[in-house]
């Protein structure tokens, strides 16, 4: 092998181990665009929404299994906090648009094509999957198990209003990226519990928690 066959043959050697590394690590990446955010896996459950098909994140934003609750947040706002009232809410005078002034948290935090989801994409996961109550290593979850058969669990982490939790255990609601078309002081989240599973609106205010999608 002459000098120059031998050069091609090694630089095609580096290319192809470069690719190889490079995709092992998006295929095994564990944390978000943040270094610190626990990567979730990205479900098709089988469900389009205006023919695009949404993945569903295996777990909340900020847990790192399925029974974690992960972080609570305001709507639009980047950040946990110890206390979540009208008072110290960032945007309490702004009727804000989070695809607008970028402030989905999902997408801060995870990067790539990970967002919140909308209204009506939860009304799509609302409407096309089967919600069973199941227990998962002693930990009481929902399950939606879409049209092909695939799941995804939730947990039943209540929401925050100034430092106390309410309905944990019993209830699990988690933001869209939608504001209440009628009041721009209300935004839009899945609620979910044994006996219910629907889109309600609420004080943007209140904590949260999230469930990123992927298109």
């Amino acid at each position: 092998m002459n000098m120059r066959k031998l050069f091609l043959f090694i630089f095609a050697a580096l290319c192809l181990g470069l690719i190889a590394v490079s995709c092992k690590k998006e295929g095994t990446q564990k944390y978000g665009v943040d270094g610190k955010t626990p990567m979730p896996k990205a479900v098709d459950l089988g469900i389009k929404v205006n023919g695009k098909t949404i993945k569903w994140a295996s777990f909340n934003l900020g847990a790192s299994t399925p029974e974690g609750y992960g972080d609570f947040y305001a709507w639009g706002e980047m950040e946990p906090k110890a206390s979540y009232t009208d008072e110290n809410y960032t945007f309490k005078d702004n009727p804000l648009n989070l695809t607008d002034a970028g402030r989905d948290v999902a997408r801060e935090k995870l990067g790539g094509k990970w967002r919140m989801p909308t209204a009506e994409e939860f009304d799509a996961l609302w409407d096309q999957c089967t919600w069973t109550e199941v227990f998962s290593n002693g930990v009481k979850l929902i399950k939606a198990t879409g049209p092909n058969k695939k799941s995804i669990l939730f947990p039943y982490a209540g929401y925050r209003y100034d430092s106390s939790f309410y309905d944990y255990g019993l209830y699990g609601n988690c933001w869209t990226s939608s504001i209440h078309t009628g009041n721009s002081n209300l935004a839009s989240y899945l609620l979910y519990s044994a006996s219910e599973v629907s889109v309600k609106s609420s004080s943007r205010s209140l904590g949260r928690t999230v469930r990123p999608v992927s298109d």
